[in-house]
């Protein structure tokens, strides 16, 4: 099985979430 993850790309670097409570959290964050 796939691990949800997230490659998120800014000025400090390349992060990566896995955790998609995380990821959900994130999104809500930058869509809402």
């Amino acid at each position: 099985s796939t691990v949800p993850c997230l490659r998120i790309e800014s000025a400090a670097g390349t992060r990566w979430m896995y955790e998609s409570a995380d990821i959900i959290d994130y999104l809500d964050s930058r869509l809402a």
